[in-house]
C-alpha cells in the first residue's frame, strides 16, 4: 500500500512536470504564431552599369578623326578632353517606390612611384547631386555623361611633381556615387543602398602612351521587407488568446510544482526531526540493528505511539532494536513469545500537517 501510494506521488509530480513542459511548448508555439503574423518577402534586384568614353584630341597632323575610341592605349600630349558617359540600371522583379540621387565626383591623387601611399589627394566635384522620386517601378535607369579636361587635371600634379622634384604616379578618379533609398509600397520599410560607378585616368604621363581603366561590374542580390498578412486577424487572434491561456496554465503548474517541491521537503524535514529526537534521547537503551529479524514465530503487538514502547521497555528491560525502511523507520521490543512494535511512518507526518 505504502509503495502504491509513493508511486501515485511520483507519477503525479512525472505529470505535472510534463505537463508544464508541454503547456509551456504550446503556448511559445502559439505566441510566435500569434504574435508575428507578418511575412517575410524577397525582391530580387540586378544591377548593371557600364562605363563607356571617348578621348578626343588636340589638333594635331597624325589622327584625321577628333576622338578615339575607348579600350585603346593614348599619348597623353594628345589628349584634349575625355568624354565620360555612364549607365546604371537596376531591375527588380516586384513594384517599389524610393527615391535615387546622384553625382560626380573627381579624385587626383599623387602616389609615390610602385607605391599605395599618397603624396597629394584632392577632391573634387564634377556634376552636383540630381535627386529624383519614383513610384510603383521595377526599373531604374541613370545616364548622364561628363566631359574631362584632362589636361587642366594634369597640369596641376605634373606642377606639383616638378615643384617638389619628386618622382611619383598621378592618376584622376572619375566616379559616379548613386544613393538609392527604395520603399516597400506595401509596409512603408526602406532599404538604402549605394552604388560607385569609377573610371581611372592616370597622370603626368606626357609622352608616353596612357591606358584608361573603367570598371564596369554588375551585382544580383535580394532586398527583404515584412508585409503583415491581413487576411487572417481571425486566426491569429485564437492563436494570441491560445496562447495566453496556455502560458497561464504552465504557470499554475509551475506553482504547483512548487508547492509539491517544498511540501515534500517540509514533511521529510519533520519526520527526520522526529527521528533523530528518539535516537537522541534513548540513545541508551536502542539497538542499530542492519537486518530486520524474523518476527514469524512471534506474538506481534504493534502500539501507536514511542512512549507506549518505552512504557513497555520499562517491564520488558530489552533493548530496542531500530531498523529503517523505504516508508519509515521501526522500533522492535522483543520478549519471549512477544514482540512489541512501533513504526514511524512518513506518511503520518502528512496527516498531522493536513489535520
Amino acid at each position: 500500500m505504502n509503495k502504491s501510494k509513493k508511486l501515485v506521488k511520483f507519477n503525479i509530480l512525472i505529470i505535472v512536470f510534463l505537463s508544464t513542459i508541454l503547456f509551456s511548448l504550446i503556448a511559445f508555439i502559439c505566441a510566435r504564431l500569434g504574435f508575428h503574423s507578418d511575412n517575410l518577402v524577397e525582391i530580387r534586384y540586378d544591377e548593371n552599369s557600364d562605363i563607356s568614353y571617348q578621348v578626343y584630341l588636340q589638333p594635331n597632323d597624325f589622327f584625321e578623326q577628333d576622338f578615339l575610341p575607348e579600350n585603346m592605349t593614348y599619348v597623353a600630349s594628345l589628349i584634349d578632353y575625355i568624354n565620360i558617359n555612364y549607365t546604371y540600371n537596376m531591375d527588380l522583379n516586384d513594384y517599389i517606390n524610393g527615391t535615387y540621387n546622384y553625382y560626380i565626383k573627381g579624385i587626383v591623387n599623387a602616389t609615390p612611384t610602385n607605391s599605395t601611399s599618397n603624396y597629394y589627394s584632392k577632391e573634387y566635384i564634377l556634376k552636383d547631386v540630381t535627386t529624383k522620386k519614383y513610384e510603383n517601378v521595377d526599373s531604374i535607369t541613370i545616364n548622364d555623361t561628363i566631359q574631362i579636361d584632362y589636361q587642366a587635371y594634369n597640369e596641376v600634379l605634373v606642377d606639383f611633381r616638378n615643384q617638389y622634384g619628386i618622382s611619383m604616379e598621378g592618376n584622376l578618379e572619375v566616379i559616379l556615387v548613386v544613393s538609392n533609398m527604395v520603399n516597400d509600397p506595401v509596409s512603408g520599410e526602406a532599404v538604402s543602398l549605394e552604388k560607385e560607378l569609377k573610371l581611372n585616368i592616370p597622370l603626368t604621363n606626357l609622352t608616353i602612351e596612357v591606358p584608361i581603366e573603367a570598371s564596369n561590374d554588375n551585382n544580383t542580390d535580394v532586398l527583404l521587407f515584412s508585409h503583415s498578412i491581413k487576411n487572417a486577424n481571425l486566426i491569429y487572434s485564437v492563436l494570441r488568446i491560445l496562447a495566453i491561456l496556455f502560458y497561464i496554465l504552465a504557470g499554475i503548474l509551475v506553482l504547483v510544482l512548487i508547492y509539491l517541491s517544498i511540501l515534500s521537503y517540509k514533511l521529510e524535514s519533520i519526520y527526520h526531526k522526529r527521528l533523530r529526537k528518539i535516537l537522541k534521547i534513548y540513545d541508551g537503551i536502542i539497538v542499530n540493528l542492519k537486518n530486520k529479524p524474523n518476527m514469524t514465530k512471534n506474538n506481534i503487538l504493534e502500539v501507536s505511539t514511542f512512549e507506549e514502547l518505552i512504557d513497555a521497555h520499562s517491564e520488558v528491560r530489552n533493548p530496542i532494536n531500530y531498523i529503517t525502511e523505504k516508508d519509515g523507520a521501526l522500533f522492535l521490543l522483543m520478549s519471549e513469545n512477544v514482540i512489541y512494535l512501533y513504526k514511524l511512518k512518513r506518511e503520518l507526518f502528512s496527516k498531522e500537517s493536513n489535520k
